[in-house]
């Protein structure tokens, strides 16, 4: 639960940077629900790249994490606005 807490924090942190404010409630439970795609998702992915000891993260992995995080930034911060 500590690994879900700390995820769920820095997430949150990462888009208040951005001006959005998450629900932290809603992003804790995307996070036990293994969300695919945004935010949460580029997060999960990295934490499964990560435990492949034979895998280096490559400029593509970067361009799809960089991709999945801004497309549903921008999307949040639209309605924010």
């Amino acid at each position: 639960m500590k690994k879900i807490e700390l995820l769920k924090n820095f997430i949150a942190e990462s888009d208040l940077i951005e001006g959005i404010e998450d629900d932290p409630d809603f992003v804790r439970k995307e996070l036990r629900n293994g969300k695919i795609d945004g935010h949460v998702g580029a997060v999960l992915y990295l934490e499964k790249l990560a435990k492949s000891k034979n895998h280096l993260l490559s400029e593509e992995d970067i361009k799809k994490v960089q991709g999945m995080i801004t497309a549903e930034q921008g999307i949040n911060g639209q309605t924010l606005n």
